[in-house]
């Protein structure tokens, strides 16, 4: 089989879906061209990198040469970063845009893993709410940091830092983002729930501001979800799943976790309960 053929699996198994009614979202092989999956029908692309692939002015190219086994993944990144055209990415954000696809930007674990060389997590507080068997995963990516070149490691944070710049002019050119954590087994320290404060908190230091990065979560997500007539906003007969804050998220986006009270499918869950729950 193919590499090629496995891609064109890919885009049928999109399209399938969408004739279907269901809500497609996902990676993206590199073996396929961004504007072919958005055609496909997507209805989110899940991280940067298949991003930054469209709006390359080599990316047919460099999906070529991926196609044919010559390039890995990895190795298309440098590529793909210093080969970013601003007229190819205008023409990607409108194509975003009219087919209503949305975009997770995945920041907070992006600068967490570019980073591992750097920071010691092993005070880090969400550990206690980690089984055992979760942290184990952490070890390979942890190994794999650890055993980096320089140059990897250098490159790596360079992407970060490009990505923040990338998500940025997507939120200014008017695509609708998603805040996603990628919180799961094998990503290191990127932990259930308190990640989507951090993905926020890492969307405004990007640049976009406090009520951009808060409609990423709920509001957007209503919306993605096709839940909007029941979720995304205060409003008389939608579902009361509430979260009250002692400060303003917008003069502090840190201030999403400032939280006074949860309102959850008729219970109110006070500080001092939530802190038992927690224990």
């Amino acid at each position: 089989m193919t590499v090629e053929y496995l891609g064109e699996n890919y885009l049928n198994t999109i399209r399938a879906a969408e004739q279907r009614g269901l809500i497609t979202s996902g990676h993206m092989t590199f073996t396929v061209e961004l504007k072919e999956t958005i055609n496909a029908g997507i209805d989110a692309v899940e991280h940067l990198y298949y991003i930054m692939k469209g709006c390359s002015s080599e990316e047919e190219v460099i999906t070529q040469q991926l196609r044919n086994g010559t390039m890995g993944f990895w190795d298309a990144m440098p590529l793909l970063q210093v080969s970013y055209d601003d007229s190819v990415a205008q023409k990607t954000f409108e194509h975003l845009k009219q087919k209503n696809v949305l975009v997770v930007p995945t920041l907070h674990i992006g600068h967490t893993l570019s980073y591992l060389d750097e920071v010691n997590h092993s005070g880090d507080p969400y550990l206690n709410y980690m089984s055992p068997g979760i942290i184990k995963t952490y070890e390979g990516r942890i190994r794999r940091a650890q055993s980096a070149s320089e140059k990897a490691i250098q490159d790596r944070k360079e992407l970060d830092a490009f990505f923040q710049q990338l998500a940025l002019t997507l939120n200014r050119n008017g695509v609708s983002l998603l805040a996603g954590s990628d919180s799961g087994a094998y990503n290191s320290y990127t932990y259930p729930g308190i990640s989507l404060h951090k993905e926020m908190e890492a969307m405004v230091n990007a640049g976009i501001s406090p009520l951009d990065a808060l409609k990423t979560s709920a509001y957007n997500g209503a919306h993605f979800l096709k839940k909007e007539n029941d979720y995304g906003n205060l409003e008389t007969g939608k579902v009361a799943d509430i979260v009250l804050l002692n400060e303003n998220p917008l003069e502090n986006i840190k201030n999403t976790q400032a939280i006074f009270m949860v309102v959850k499918q008729g219970r109110l869950h006070e500080q001092e309960a939530l802190e038992q729950i927690l224990k």
